[in-house]
């Protein structure tokens, strides 16, 4: 016997739901939607060549999450820089994330695979 079974698909990622409700709410957390403002959503967040390693006895490229715009790994966070500022219940400012005013919306989710020379 065959069974239709309806499902509901998260517009900007894989994630699919039973229920409508549970769609809605992870669409509004959703890393790869653009109101999140997230580096992999960014025409700036490209995968590029971040290190060269010399194993085992050829030079082989490392490819990682890079930002084109500031010319910096991800892992230095560059989103950083220039972003929105809060403070915390301490006193601290922090940068708020999602924030970086160099973000520019690209029409999809993932890094871009582009070389460096």
């Amino acid at each position: 016997m065959k069974l239709l079974t309806v499902a509901y698909k998260c517009d900007f990622c894989y994630r699919v739901f039973g229920r409508p409700v549970d769609a809605h709410n992870h669409e509004q957390g959703c890393r790869h939607g653009p109101h999140r403002r997230h580096c992999r959503t960014c025409v700036h967040g490209i995968s590029a060549i971040i290190m060269w390693t010399g194993w085992p006895d050829a030079d082989q490229p490392i490819y990682g999450p890079w930002c084109d715009f500031h010319d910096k790994d991800m892992g230095e966070k560059p989103y950083n820089i220039n972003c929105e500022e809060d403070v915390d219940d301490y006193k601290q400012i922090y940068c708020v994330p999602g924030t970086c005013e160099h973000y520019q919306y690209k029409g999809y989710s993932g890094w871009t695979k582009e070389e460096q020379i």
